[in-house]
């Protein structure tokens, strides 16, 4: 947001209002939450996962910005707490499950002790419950597919967006972008190459209504592409393939997150409709209706 005076804010805010909701991404960001996106964008710059021209990385580096957070200093309330638990995985009989509480960046590092873990598993079933998960990375999820699957896989999807903002948002990673600022599509397009570790063909995969954001992306992406058998409830939406958008207000310089498509969330259905999704209820449905 760059404002030239009060009218254009305002006009900014009204935008907002009509595009976006809070129960999305729409978040203030807090100093800790500041603090740790400026990390995890660090490290994709570093990984030359992203260009210096990320308009994420733009907004997190601007000077102003990074002055306004120093001074509020670490004091400040902090109004998001991140899901710690990680990653849970053990063997369950026939079945090896594998719960990702969140996609955070930093569960990458977990992949090494599934990995191990799964060389002394002999059995077929793969269980991946993300029920609880609200998201993060898709470079996590994407990753975890390259580890359990023998093939490679090219998959599109279309995602349709509202408001000015959000389409110069989906403009700036140089997507090619459809339609009007009221209403506009793009292809959002994965490629996954295989690390050929593992070729896990019954892989089932646990969804909620808290299924949320990157992990929404893995249940349509699981669906769609056949990679696993997706059971439980429709998700909450807003997988829409981009990291959420970050803004500048003007006068105060914090940054607010907000959904990259706007207020209208494409949630995904299962494949199979299961209202009780504990690990145990869902392994006697795999085995009783023999899925």
């Amino acid at each position: 947001m760059n404002c030239k005076n009060d009218r254009e804010f305002l006009n900014d805010l009204i935008e907002f209002y009509f595009n976006y909701e809070t129960k999305g991404h729409f978040n203030i960001v807090d100093v800790d939450s500041y603090h740790r996106i400026h990390q995890v964008y660090k490290n994709l710059i570093q990984d030359k996962r992203i260009s210096k021209n990320n308009w994420n990385y733009k907004k997190l580096m601007d000077k102003e910005v990074f002055d306004s957070y120093s001074k509020l200093g670490k004091d400040t309330p902090c109004l998001h707490e991140e899901n710690d638990r990680g990653v849970d995985c053990y063997e369950d009989g026939e079945f090896f499950v594998i719960e990702f509480h969140s996609f955070d960046i930093s569960m990458l590092n977990s992949l090494a002790q599934i990995n191990e873990e799964l060389q002394d598993f002999h059995g077929d079933k793969i269980i991946i419950d993300i029920s609880d998960n609200e998201g993060g990375s898709d470079i996590v999820w994407e990753k975890l597919v390259s580890y359990l699957s023998g093939a490679d896989y090219r998959y599109k999807s279309k995602i349709t967006g509202h408001g000015k903002t959000s389409k110069k948002y989906v403009e700036s990673y140089g997507i090619d972008v459809q339609g009007s600022e009221s209403k506009f599509s793009y292809i959002d397009c994965i490629d996954i190459q295989s690390e050929k570790l593992f070729d896990f063909k019954k892989v089932y995969l646990i969804m909620g209504d808290k299924t949320f954001s990157a992990a929404d992306s893995f249940a349509r992406f699981s669906k769609s592409t056949g990679f696993a058998t997706v059971i439980g409830k429709e998700s909450a939406g807003f997988g829409t393939g981009l990291d959420p958008m970050l803004l500048k207000l003007p006068y105060t310089n914090v940054l607010v997150m907000l959904d990259s498509v706007g207020k209208y969330p494409e949630t995904t259905k299962p494949t199979y409709q299961l209202n009780n999704i504990w690990i145990k209820d869902v392994e006697q449905y795999i085995v009783t209706n023999n899925i």
